[in-house]
């Protein structure tokens, strides 16, 4: 795996014109440089009863992967804004194990996996703290300057660590700094988020669509009267003039300021496939700029052929009906 460069052999598979002399170079791709980071990836992220699910969600990255580069290499890729070539081969694979591993723990633990990204979230914007990455591809949390490795005595002393007197009522930021500033040393992501989960009593509540809509709570006793509210909710957006649709979904955003709209296939609402029908685009074209998500609005107007100011004006007129028809608290 280390003997060779593996974007050189990417950029070698996507120049090469002979089909008979591509497919050897993209089975090195997948079996000798993918296969074993995404499986290690998935597996470093996927603990506990979660651990079971590591080989279907490391085949499905394997699967999108090879048929995505089979499109790159045939040029499906351009017009469909794909980003070509892939700038870092191990970043991207290690990135997309990430967000399969993270699909299986949202859909089994919707609130432990909101939590976790509050607290990257606070680590990503406080210059104190950190947010690394260790050789098995796992988030490490920090101090900032720390080194990106965690030892097993840094969480044996977090899982002694005393609950901070009014944990419960303390802005998660100020928390994690705190809990971190007391370890002095990285500690895995997913321990800190088991460790603040337990300290509070429980998963912090949060919204789910931010300014279009507000879920009532994210405890798992209430996440079927959840989804149902949010199916609801999705039969309404369904029902919205097109260009209405496009610019709400499309720039809609969580509390940290990720798209909620990815929300929808993890809690089963709608599938892409279903979204892109009703944004009425090709399901391809959705999961191109599904990464990039969520759109500003100059990219949502380009895509309209509308001002920036139109597109604001919709997504205001989205809302309004959205109130209206459901009584959804601004």
């Amino acid at each position: 795996m280390e003997s060779f460069n593996a974007d050189e052999v990417l950029a070698a598979y996507l120049a090469e014109t002979d089909e008979s002399a591509a497919e050897p170079i993209l089975h090195k791709l997948i079996t000798d440089v993918a296969a074993p980071r995404v499986r290690m990836v998935v597996a470093s992220n996927l603990r506990g009863p979660r651990h079971s699910e590591t080989s279907d969600a490391a085949q499905e990255v394997l699967m999108e992967l090879t048929s995505r580069l089979r499109r790159l290499r045939d040029g499906h890729g351009v017009s469909q804004g794909e980003e070509i070539p892939i700038r870092n081969f191990q970043a991207y694979i290690t990135s997309a194990a990430r967000r399969a591993a993270g699909f299986v723990l949202r859909r089994v633990n919707p609130e432990r996996y909101r939590l976790r990204n509050r607290i990257r979230y606070s680590l990503k914007t406080n210059p104190r703290l950190s947010l690394t990455e260790d050789t098995q591809g796992r988030r490490l949390a920090g101090l900032a300057g720390a080194p990106a490795t965690v030892s097993a005595l840094t969480a044996d002393r977090l899982q002694e660590l005393a609950v901070p007197q009014g944990a419960s009522s303390m802005n998660l930021g100020s928390l994690v700094e705190l809990l971190l500033t007391r370890l002095d040393g990285p500690v895995l992501l997913d321990e800190l988020a088991d460790y603040i989960g337990a300290a509070l009593g429980g998963f912090a509540r949060d919204e789910a669509f931010e300014s279009a809509a507000n879920v009532a709570s994210s405890n798992l006793s209430d996440e079927m009267e959840q989804r149902a509210w949010l199916a609801h909710l999705w039969t309404e957006i369904v029902q919205l003039p097109r260009n209405q649709r496009v610019a709400l979904l499309l720039n809609l955003r969580d509390h940290i300021g990720d798209s909620a709209l990815r929300l929808l296939p993890s809690m089963g609402i709608a599938t892409i496939r279903q979204i892109a029908a009703s944004l009425e685009m090709q399901p391809e074209a959705l999961a191109a700029l599904w990464r990039h998500l969520p759109l500003d609005d100059s990219r949502i107007a380009e895509m309209l052929s509308l001002t920036r100011q139109q597109v604001v004006n919709l997504r205001k007129s989205s809302r309004d009906r959205l109130v209206r028809r459901m009584g959804i608290r601004r």
